[in-house]
Protein backbone atom coordinates (compact mmCIF):
# COMPACT_ATOMS: atom_id res chain seq x y z
CA UNK A 1 0.00 0.00 0.00
CA UNK A 2 1.52 3.28 -0.90
CA UNK A 3 1.58 5.56 1.68
CA UNK A 4 0.02 9.53 0.35
CA UNK A 5 3.05 12.18 0.68
CA UNK A 6 5.91 9.55 1.30
CA UNK A 7 8.64 7.79 -0.83
CA UNK A 8 11.18 5.09 0.15
CA UNK A 9 13.82 3.84 -1.53
CA UNK A 10 14.51 -0.39 -0.76
CA UNK A 11 16.60 -2.69 -1.16
CA UNK A 12 14.63 -5.72 0.56
CA UNK A 13 12.60 -6.04 3.28
CA UNK A 14 14.25 -8.50 5.99
CA UNK A 15 16.40 -5.77 7.47
CA UNK A 16 17.70 -2.26 7.30
CA UNK A 17 21.58 -1.40 6.12
CA UNK A 18 22.77 0.65 9.09
CA UNK A 19 26.31 0.02 8.70
CA UNK A 20 29.02 2.57 8.09
CA UNK A 21 28.64 1.81 4.55
CA UNK A 22 25.44 1.78 4.29
CA UNK A 23 24.77 5.06 5.83
CA UNK A 24 27.94 6.70 3.16
CA UNK A 25 25.64 5.10 0.05
CA UNK A 26 22.48 6.83 1.70
CA UNK A 27 24.20 10.53 2.12
CA UNK A 28 25.26 9.57 -1.37
CA UNK A 29 22.43 9.21 -2.75
CA UNK A 30 20.64 12.05 -1.26
CA UNK A 31 23.23 15.05 -2.61
CA UNK A 32 22.34 12.94 -5.80
CA UNK A 33 18.56 13.46 -5.40
CA UNK A 34 18.22 16.46 -2.89
CA UNK A 35 15.72 18.84 -5.21
CA UNK A 36 14.24 16.00 -6.99
CA UNK A 37 10.53 15.96 -7.69
CA UNK A 38 9.59 12.61 -7.75
CA UNK A 39 6.22 11.94 -9.32
CA UNK A 40 3.71 8.66 -8.90
CA UNK A 41 4.69 7.42 -11.91
CA UNK A 42 8.11 6.55 -10.61
CA UNK A 43 6.92 3.46 -9.37
CA UNK A 44 9.08 0.74 -10.15
CA UNK A 45 11.81 2.66 -11.24
CA UNK A 46 15.22 0.88 -10.56
CA UNK A 47 19.02 1.83 -9.64
CA UNK A 48 21.86 -0.76 -10.10
CA UNK A 49 24.08 -0.17 -6.94
CA UNK A 50 27.83 0.35 -8.67
CA UNK A 51 29.38 -0.68 -5.28
CA UNK A 52 31.05 -3.89 -4.25
CA UNK A 53 28.66 -3.51 -1.35
CA UNK A 54 25.79 -3.84 -3.33
CA UNK A 55 26.92 -6.62 -5.38
CA UNK A 56 23.74 -8.63 -6.41
CA UNK A 57 21.40 -6.35 -5.00
CA UNK A 58 19.19 -3.53 -6.49
CA UNK A 59 18.08 -0.20 -5.63
CA UNK A 60 14.19 0.35 -6.08
CA UNK A 61 11.71 3.13 -5.15
CA UNK A 62 8.79 1.02 -3.90
CA UNK A 63 6.40 3.60 -3.31
CA UNK A 64 5.24 7.56 -4.24
CA UNK A 65 3.48 9.97 -3.15
CA UNK A 66 0.19 10.29 -4.45
CA UNK A 67 1.43 13.74 -5.55
CA UNK A 68 4.89 15.42 -6.39
CA UNK A 69 7.03 15.20 -3.66
CA UNK A 70 10.40 17.07 -3.70
CA UNK A 71 13.27 15.15 -1.95
CA UNK A 72 14.64 18.02 0.42
CA UNK A 73 15.63 16.00 3.52
CA UNK A 74 17.72 12.96 3.99
CA UNK A 75 14.99 11.27 5.81
CA UNK A 76 13.40 10.55 2.57
CA UNK A 77 15.66 8.05 1.69
CA UNK A 78 16.37 4.86 3.63
CA UNK A 79 17.98 1.08 2.47
CA UNK A 80 16.56 -2.05 3.84
CA UNK A 81 18.20 -5.43 2.34
CA UNK A 82 16.61 -7.09 -0.32
CA UNK A 83 18.49 -10.27 -1.90
CA UNK A 84 18.40 -10.80 -5.59
CA UNK A 85 19.72 -14.03 -7.30
CA UNK A 86 22.79 -13.53 -10.43
CA UNK A 87 19.87 -12.55 -13.15
CA UNK A 88 18.80 -9.81 -11.02
CA UNK A 89 15.92 -11.78 -10.43
CA UNK A 90 14.18 -11.46 -6.65
CA UNK A 91 14.51 -13.84 -4.60
CA UNK A 92 11.26 -13.65 -2.51
CA UNK A 93 11.98 -12.55 0.75
CA UNK A 94 9.92 -9.70 1.66
CA UNK A 95 8.37 -9.00 4.81
CA UNK A 96 4.70 -9.97 4.93
CA UNK A 97 4.04 -6.73 6.72
CA UNK A 98 2.33 -8.87 9.16
CA UNK A 99 -0.32 -10.37 7.36
CA UNK A 100 0.01 -13.42 8.77
CA UNK A 101 -0.17 -12.61 12.26
CA UNK A 102 -3.27 -13.73 14.23
CA UNK A 103 -3.84 -12.19 16.94
CA UNK A 104 -7.74 -13.88 17.26
CA UNK A 105 -6.25 -16.33 19.86
CA UNK A 106 -4.49 -14.04 22.13
CA UNK A 107 -7.68 -12.14 22.43
CA UNK A 108 -9.46 -14.84 22.93
CA UNK A 109 -7.32 -15.93 26.21
CA UNK A 110 -6.36 -11.66 27.05
CA UNK A 111 -9.15 -9.85 25.69
CA UNK A 112 -10.59 -9.20 28.98
CA UNK A 113 -7.59 -7.50 30.19
CA UNK A 114 -7.13 -5.29 27.34
CA UNK A 115 -8.71 -1.86 25.64
CA UNK A 116 -7.06 -2.35 22.52
CA UNK A 117 -5.22 -5.00 20.36
CA UNK A 118 -3.81 -4.64 17.46
CA UNK A 119 -1.19 -5.10 14.91
CA UNK A 120 0.73 -1.53 13.25
CA UNK A 121 2.16 -2.36 9.76
CA UNK A 122 4.85 -0.59 7.48
CA UNK A 123 3.14 0.90 4.59
CA UNK A 124 0.06 1.70 5.69
CA UNK A 125 -1.93 5.01 6.14
CA UNK A 126 -2.15 3.91 9.92
CA UNK A 127 1.31 3.78 10.66
CA UNK A 128 1.70 6.77 8.38
CA UNK A 129 -0.96 8.76 10.67
CA UNK A 130 1.22 7.29 14.02
CA UNK A 131 4.43 9.08 12.44
CA UNK A 132 2.48 12.62 11.86
CA UNK A 133 1.18 12.35 15.62
CA UNK A 134 4.74 11.72 17.01
CA UNK A 135 6.51 14.43 14.42
CA UNK A 136 3.72 16.75 15.87
CA UNK A 137 4.93 16.34 19.39
CA UNK A 138 7.19 19.29 20.47
CA UNK A 139 9.28 19.67 23.62
CA UNK A 140 9.07 15.89 24.86
CA UNK A 141 11.68 13.18 25.25
CA UNK A 142 10.17 11.41 22.14
CA UNK A 143 13.80 10.50 20.66
CA UNK A 144 15.15 8.83 23.81
CA UNK A 145 11.70 7.07 24.28
CA UNK A 146 12.31 5.97 20.47
CA UNK A 147 15.99 5.53 20.96
CA UNK A 148 15.39 2.96 24.11
CA UNK A 149 12.57 1.31 22.06
CA UNK A 150 14.51 0.37 18.88
CA UNK A 151 17.71 -0.77 20.62
CA UNK A 152 15.71 -3.13 22.59
CA UNK A 153 13.73 -4.64 19.63
CA UNK A 154 17.12 -4.73 17.14
CA UNK A 155 18.50 -7.02 20.18
CA UNK A 156 21.96 -8.48 21.50
CA UNK A 157 23.72 -8.81 18.07
CA UNK A 158 23.05 -5.63 16.80
CA UNK A 159 24.51 -4.21 20.36
CA UNK A 160 27.24 -6.63 19.81
CA UNK A 161 27.90 -5.33 15.93
CA UNK A 162 28.50 -1.97 16.97
CA UNK A 163 31.11 -2.78 19.84
CA UNK A 164 33.16 -4.97 17.72
CA UNK A 165 33.00 -1.72 15.06
CA UNK A 166 33.65 0.79 17.39
CA UNK A 167 35.62 -0.76 20.41
CA UNK A 168 36.89 -4.47 18.54
CA UNK A 169 35.25 -6.86 20.64
CA UNK A 170 32.01 -7.10 22.63
CA UNK A 171 32.53 -4.43 25.86
CA UNK A 172 31.44 -5.88 29.18
CA UNK A 173 28.33 -3.24 29.87
CA UNK A 174 26.56 -5.10 27.48
CA UNK A 175 25.77 -7.71 29.72
CA UNK A 176 24.33 -5.47 32.11
CA UNK A 177 22.22 -4.31 29.29
CA UNK A 178 21.04 -7.50 28.36
CA UNK A 179 19.70 -8.12 32.12
CA UNK A 180 17.46 -5.17 32.17
CA UNK A 181 13.90 -5.07 32.37
CA UNK A 182 12.08 -4.41 29.04
CA UNK A 183 10.38 -1.40 30.65
CA UNK A 184 10.10 2.57 29.43
CA UNK A 185 8.52 4.37 32.35
CA UNK A 186 7.16 7.85 30.94
CA UNK A 187 6.45 10.22 33.71
CA UNK A 188 5.54 13.75 34.12
CA UNK A 189 2.09 16.19 34.52
CA UNK A 190 -1.37 15.49 33.03
CA UNK A 191 -1.24 16.96 29.46
CA UNK A 192 2.43 16.75 28.85
CA UNK A 193 2.51 14.45 25.94
CA UNK A 194 3.58 10.52 27.95
CA UNK A 195 -0.06 9.13 26.18
CA UNK A 196 0.47 10.54 22.92
CA UNK A 197 3.79 9.90 22.89
CA UNK A 198 3.41 5.89 24.04
CA UNK A 199 0.06 5.64 21.63
CA UNK A 200 1.97 6.93 17.99
CA UNK A 201 5.31 4.62 19.30
CA UNK A 202 3.88 1.14 17.60
CA UNK A 203 3.55 2.83 13.93
CA UNK A 204 6.96 4.85 14.39
CA UNK A 205 8.85 1.86 15.36
CA UNK A 206 6.48 -0.75 12.53
CA UNK A 207 8.26 1.88 10.09
CA UNK A 208 11.30 2.38 11.64
CA UNK A 209 12.22 -1.31 11.57
CA UNK A 210 10.58 -2.14 8.83
CA UNK A 211 8.52 -4.93 10.41
CA UNK A 212 4.70 -5.33 11.60
CA UNK A 213 4.03 -4.21 16.06
CA UNK A 214 1.78 -5.55 18.10
CA UNK A 215 0.28 -3.07 20.20
CA UNK A 216 -1.46 -4.45 23.41
CA UNK A 217 -2.98 -1.85 25.84
CA UNK A 218 -3.57 -3.73 29.40
CA UNK A 219 -6.77 -1.83 31.05
CA UNK A 220 -7.41 -1.81 35.09
CA UNK A 221 -8.66 -5.30 35.06
CA UNK A 222 -5.36 -6.56 35.15
CA UNK A 223 -5.46 -5.40 39.35
CA UNK A 224 -7.56 -8.88 39.62
CA UNK A 225 -10.80 -10.64 38.20
CA UNK A 226 -12.43 -10.51 41.67
CA UNK A 227 -11.82 -13.68 43.06
CA UNK A 228 -10.08 -13.20 46.33
CA UNK A 229 -5.76 -14.19 45.61
CA UNK A 230 -5.88 -14.31 41.93
CA UNK A 231 -4.79 -10.96 41.20
CA UNK A 232 -0.73 -12.16 41.46
CA UNK A 233 -1.34 -15.21 39.33
CA UNK A 234 -3.83 -13.55 36.98
CA UNK A 235 -0.53 -10.76 36.45
CA UNK A 236 2.05 -13.71 35.60
CA UNK A 237 -0.34 -15.58 33.21
CA UNK A 238 -1.11 -12.46 30.80
CA UNK A 239 2.56 -11.64 31.12
CA UNK A 240 3.29 -15.12 30.16
CA UNK A 241 1.16 -15.46 27.37
CA UNK A 242 2.01 -12.08 25.74
CA UNK A 243 5.83 -13.63 25.99
CA UNK A 244 4.97 -16.89 24.70
CA UNK A 245 2.40 -15.40 21.63
CA UNK A 246 5.56 -12.82 20.82
CA UNK A 247 8.43 -15.42 20.61
CA UNK A 248 6.04 -17.90 18.76
CA UNK A 249 4.46 -15.78 16.21
CA UNK A 250 8.69 -13.87 16.03
CA UNK A 251 6.48 -10.46 16.13
CA UNK A 252 7.63 -7.56 18.05
CA UNK A 253 4.92 -6.29 20.55
CA UNK A 254 4.44 -3.17 22.94
CA UNK A 255 2.83 -3.35 25.39
CA UNK A 256 0.95 -0.12 26.84
CA UNK A 257 0.27 0.73 30.75
CA UNK A 258 -1.30 3.83 31.31
CA UNK A 259 -1.91 5.53 34.83
CA UNK A 260 0.52 2.42 36.25
CA UNK A 261 0.42 4.16 39.35
CA UNK A 262 -2.77 2.71 39.96
CA UNK A 263 -1.40 -0.53 39.01
CA UNK A 264 1.95 -0.99 40.61
CA UNK A 265 1.46 1.58 43.22
CA UNK A 266 4.12 1.20 46.22
CA UNK A 267 3.74 -1.55 48.05
CA UNK A 268 2.77 -1.08 51.75
CA UNK A 269 5.75 -2.09 54.74
CA UNK A 270 2.97 -4.32 56.48
CA UNK A 271 -0.28 -5.28 54.62
CA UNK A 272 -3.43 -4.84 56.72
CA UNK A 273 -6.02 -5.45 54.72
CA UNK A 274 -6.88 -7.58 51.48
CA UNK A 275 -6.96 -4.60 49.33
CA UNK A 276 -3.54 -4.12 50.13
CA UNK A 277 -2.64 -7.85 49.72
CA UNK A 278 -4.08 -7.87 46.26
CA UNK A 279 -1.93 -4.85 45.33
CA UNK A 280 1.17 -6.55 46.59
CA UNK A 281 0.20 -9.50 44.80
CA UNK A 282 -0.05 -7.60 41.18
CA UNK A 283 3.17 -5.73 41.96
CA UNK A 284 5.31 -9.37 42.40
CA UNK A 285 3.78 -10.92 39.66
CA UNK A 286 4.03 -8.04 37.38
CA UNK A 287 8.00 -7.60 38.31
CA UNK A 288 8.31 -11.35 38.12
CA UNK A 289 6.94 -11.19 34.56
CA UNK A 290 9.52 -8.35 33.39
CA UNK A 291 12.34 -10.20 34.81
CA UNK A 292 11.41 -13.13 32.95
CA UNK A 293 10.25 -11.00 29.81
CA UNK A 294 12.90 -10.87 27.81
CA UNK A 295 14.10 -14.88 27.67
CA UNK A 296 10.93 -16.00 27.36
CA UNK A 297 10.15 -13.54 24.50
CA UNK A 298 13.15 -13.31 22.99
CA UNK A 299 13.61 -9.51 23.04
CA UNK A 300 10.16 -9.19 21.24
CA UNK A 301 8.17 -7.29 24.14
CA UNK A 302 8.51 -4.01 25.13
CA UNK A 303 6.93 -2.55 27.98
CA UNK A 304 5.33 1.17 28.46
CA UNK A 305 3.83 2.39 31.58
CA UNK A 306 2.57 6.33 31.91
CA UNK A 307 2.08 7.81 35.30
CA UNK A 308 1.60 11.10 36.27
CA UNK A 309 2.33 10.12 40.00
CA UNK A 310 5.47 8.47 39.67
CA UNK A 311 6.29 8.67 43.64
CA UNK A 312 3.49 6.43 43.84
CA UNK A 313 4.73 3.46 41.93
CA UNK A 314 6.49 0.58 43.32
CA UNK A 315 10.49 1.48 43.85
CA UNK A 316 11.28 -2.07 43.08
CA UNK A 317 9.25 -1.43 39.17
CA UNK A 318 11.49 2.31 38.83
CA UNK A 319 14.46 0.51 39.46
CA UNK A 320 13.76 -1.64 36.93
CA UNK A 321 12.80 1.30 34.20
CA UNK A 322 14.26 3.67 32.12
CA UNK A 323 12.71 6.82 33.20
CA UNK A 324 11.64 9.79 31.05
CA UNK A 325 10.44 13.25 32.30
CA UNK A 326 7.92 14.90 30.51
CA UNK A 327 8.08 18.35 31.76
CA UNK A 328 5.69 21.36 30.75
CA UNK A 329 6.80 23.25 28.24
CA UNK A 330 9.64 26.33 28.60
CA UNK A 331 8.93 29.57 26.66
CA UNK A 332 10.58 28.57 23.87
CA UNK A 333 8.50 25.37 23.13
CA UNK A 334 5.40 27.36 23.83
CA UNK A 335 6.89 29.40 20.81
CA UNK A 336 7.07 26.54 18.98
CA UNK A 337 3.73 24.93 19.63
CA UNK A 338 1.79 28.28 18.88
CA UNK A 339 3.91 28.47 15.76
CA UNK A 340 3.14 24.56 15.12
CA UNK A 341 -0.40 25.41 15.08
CA UNK A 342 -0.67 28.57 13.58
CA UNK A 343 2.25 29.53 11.62
CA UNK A 344 0.86 29.17 8.31
CA UNK A 345 -2.20 31.56 9.39
CA UNK A 346 -0.05 34.65 11.38
CA UNK A 347 3.26 36.46 10.78
CA UNK A 348 6.08 35.86 13.22
CA UNK A 349 5.07 39.23 15.57
CA UNK A 350 1.37 37.45 15.93
CA UNK A 351 2.60 34.46 16.85
CA UNK A 352 5.18 35.70 18.98
CA UNK A 353 2.28 37.82 20.96
CA UNK A 354 -0.07 34.87 20.87
CA UNK A 355 3.61 32.94 22.52
CA UNK A 356 3.81 35.98 24.72
CA UNK A 357 -0.14 35.56 26.33
CA UNK A 358 0.24 31.79 26.57
CA UNK A 359 3.45 31.73 28.49
CA UNK A 360 2.99 30.98 32.54
CA UNK A 361 5.98 32.31 35.13
CA UNK A 362 4.97 29.52 37.76
CA UNK A 363 3.08 27.06 36.37
CA UNK A 364 3.01 26.72 32.62
CA UNK A 365 0.38 25.53 30.57
CA UNK A 366 0.61 21.70 29.47
CA UNK A 367 0.52 20.78 25.46
CA UNK A 368 -2.75 19.65 26.30
CA UNK A 369 -4.02 23.02 27.94
CA UNK A 370 -2.88 24.90 24.54
CA UNK A 371 -4.51 22.52 22.07
CA UNK A 372 -7.67 22.47 24.55
CA UNK A 373 -8.16 25.69 25.75
CA UNK A 374 -6.69 27.98 22.57
CA UNK A 375 -6.30 26.00 19.34
CA UNK A 376 -9.88 24.16 19.39
CA UNK A 377 -11.39 26.92 20.62
CA UNK A 378 -10.06 29.76 17.88
CA UNK A 379 -10.75 27.33 15.43
CA UNK A 380 -14.11 26.26 16.24
CA UNK A 381 -15.37 29.65 17.17
CA UNK A 382 -14.15 30.96 14.07
CA UNK A 383 -15.27 28.22 11.25
CA UNK A 384 -18.93 28.59 13.70
CA UNK A 385 -18.96 32.34 12.96
CA UNK A 386 -17.96 32.00 9.28
CA UNK A 387 -14.58 34.14 10.03
CA UNK A 388 -11.07 33.69 9.32
CA UNK A 389 -8.94 33.50 12.51
CA UNK A 390 -8.01 36.69 14.33
CA UNK A 391 -4.83 36.96 15.78
CA UNK A 392 -6.05 38.97 18.68
CA UNK A 393 -9.07 36.73 19.41
CA UNK A 394 -6.31 33.98 19.91
CA UNK A 395 -4.21 35.71 21.61
CA UNK A 396 -7.22 36.43 24.10
CA UNK A 397 -7.91 32.78 24.33
CA UNK A 398 -4.32 32.17 25.94
CA UNK A 399 -3.61 34.92 28.49
CA UNK A 400 -7.34 33.40 29.63
CA UNK A 401 -6.10 29.72 29.81
CA UNK A 402 -5.68 27.80 32.74
CA UNK A 403 -2.73 25.45 33.58
CA UNK A 404 -3.95 21.71 34.23
CA UNK A 405 -3.07 20.62 38.02
CA UNK A 406 0.07 19.97 38.64
CA UNK A 407 -1.01 16.54 40.72
CA UNK A 408 -0.36 18.54 44.01
CA UNK A 409 3.19 19.51 43.57
CA UNK A 410 4.25 23.35 44.26
CA UNK A 411 4.57 25.30 41.39
CA UNK A 412 7.71 24.39 39.19
CA UNK A 413 8.43 21.28 40.97
CA UNK A 414 9.47 18.66 38.60
CA UNK A 415 8.28 14.95 38.16
CA UNK A 416 11.12 12.95 39.31
CA UNK A 417 11.69 10.04 41.76
CA UNK A 418 14.93 9.33 43.97
CA UNK A 419 15.30 6.94 46.25
CA UNK A 420 14.85 9.24 48.68
CA UNK A 421 11.38 10.63 47.87
CA UNK A 422 9.39 9.96 50.44
CA UNK A 423 6.71 7.52 50.53
CA UNK A 424 3.15 7.81 49.51
CA UNK A 425 0.41 5.22 50.75
CA UNK A 426 -1.48 4.04 47.81
CA UNK A 427 -5.01 3.96 47.34
CA UNK A 428 -7.31 1.35 48.42
CA UNK A 429 -7.32 -0.68 45.62
CA UNK A 430 -10.89 -2.27 44.96
CA UNK A 431 -11.80 -5.37 42.76
CA UNK A 432 -12.76 -4.12 39.52
CA UNK A 433 -15.62 -7.18 39.89
CA UNK A 434 -16.62 -10.16 37.01
CA UNK A 435 -14.74 -9.80 33.92
CA UNK A 436 -17.54 -9.00 31.27
CA UNK A 437 13.74 3.45 4.13
CA UNK A 438 11.01 4.25 6.56
CA UNK A 439 8.53 4.69 3.95
CA UNK A 440 8.58 8.27 4.82
CA UNK A 441 10.54 11.09 6.28
CA UNK A 442 9.95 11.34 9.66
Amino acid sequence: MTVPGYVAFQLSGSSLVEDARGKEIVNSLFEQLRGLYVSPEAVGTSIVLDDPYGEGLRLEIVGTPDATLLISDIRHIRLISKSYNSDGVETGNDQPWGDDIDIAALREIIGNYVSELCVLRPRTSESAQAIARFEGLVGVPKSGVLEAALALFRGRRWLEDWSHTHHARVIRALDLVADGAPLLLLHGDPGTGKTATAHSLAGVIATDLAKPVVLIILNERIRGNGIQGRAGSDVVSILDTIGNFASKSDVLTLVLLDEAESIVGARAAHDVDSGEKENTAVVDGLIKGLDSMNILSRNRVLFLMCTNLVARVDPAVLRRARLFNFERPTEEVVYALIDRAFGDVFNRPEIGAIAVQATRSKLPLTPADIVGQIVLPAINTAAMSGLPLQANNVAELARAATPTSNMGRAPGALSTWSPTSPRIRPRRLRSPGSMPVRIAGR
